[in-house]
């Protein structure tokens, strides 16, 4: 992968349909035409030109995007 794609954190390492890494499934997508491709234990990543998304192996090397709370009160 390149530097224009990153990795989501949206996956379907279980086989049991794509999931946030917290577990929780996703109320929008954005994947690019022909996707999700039907893989065993696939990861997301978007392109940041397109915003579309795409699936990748799990050994997929690239960025990725991580979430941190707006507010942590013991810093």
């Amino acid at each position: 992968m390149s530097g224009n794609k990153i990795i989501l954190g949206y996956s379907n390492l279980m086989n049991m349909g794509f999931a946030w890494s917290d577990g929780n499934p996703s109320t929008y997508t954005n994947w690019a035409m022909g996707e999700p491709v039907t893989v065993v234990a696939g990861v997301a990543w978007m392109d940041l030109g397109t915003g579309w998304w795409n699936t990748a192996a799990p050994t997929a090397k690239s960025h990725y995007i991580c979430a941190l709370p707006a507010y942590r009160p013991n810093c």
